[in-house]
């Protein structure tokens, strides 16, 4: 009876070594099969905010909570990463918005209070800015959320500071802004997320407003969209 029982505990302690390195899950849901090739699970994911689609079909993903830039294949495997967690040339925190031009990603370095444009071709090669200067502009950049691009240049809502920046894409130099006046009235912002550049205007989420913002590409307001409610049914 004695050898019975050992045999089971022996069989029983092999298959948990089994299922335990079938189941382990590396750095970013790679998994490791004994004895085979290296086969990948979906990355864990803990509070993705953007996602954008690079010119090969391929994703990359806005990490904010663990500051990383997921580079993801068509089909969800993970390629790798992006940079590092800190505030150095290539590094990111609490990454938010994304775009990009073909030649270039743009990140909304969220925790850095700056933005960076990536070359595709060059990943160590980055360009950063975040003095926000421009005359008549009180206050840099301070948190960056969403991006938008268009005809050279690269539209970036500052939601603590409830505006628009316009940067040209090419050196990321600041060339106008909204007022950056916090409120309901025409021209103001509260909480700007993301944003887009439809025709001949730029559609922001003005969050805590409950609507859409619309202005001229030189940031010029036009209309406002929308009421806090909810979305009627079609038909």
């Amino acid at each position: 009876m004695a050898s019975v029982c050992s045999r089971w505990a022996a069989e029983a302690q092999a298959k948990a070594r089994q299922l335990a390195v079938l189941s382990h899950q590396g750095p970013l849901g790679r998994t490791y099969i004994l004895g085979g090739e290296a086969t990948f699970l979906p990355p864990r994911l803990s509070h993705p905010t953007h996602v954008v689609v690079l010119p090969g079909g391929e994703v990359v993903v806005a990490e904010c909570a663990t500051s990383q830039l997921l580079h993801l294949s068509a089909e969800g495997e993970l390629i790798g990463t992006l940079g590092a967690r800190g505030a150095g040339a290539s590094e990111v925190a609490a990454p938010r918005g994304l775009a990009c031009d073909g030649e270039a990603l743009y990140v909304a370095d969220g925790g850095n209070g700056r933005v960076q444009k990536r070359w595709l071709t060059e990943p160590e090669r980055t360009v950063a800015e975040s003095s926000g200067e421009l005359e008549g502009l009180p206050e840099p950049l301070r948190r960056p959320e969403g991006l938008a691009l268009a005809d050279g240049a690269l539209y970036v809502s500052d939601r603590p500071r409830h505006r628009i920046l316009v940067y040209e894409a090419d050196g990321l130099r600041l060339r106008a802004a909204t007022s950056g006046e916090r409120g309901s009235g025409d021209g103001q912002l509260c909480d700007p997320g993301g944003l887009t550049v439809l025709g001949d205007e730029l559609v922001v989420a003005d969050v805590s407003n409950h609507r859409l913002a619309c202005f001229g590409l030189g940031c010029t307001y036009r209309r406002a969209i929308g009421r806090r409610g909810t979305v009627p049914a079609a038909g």
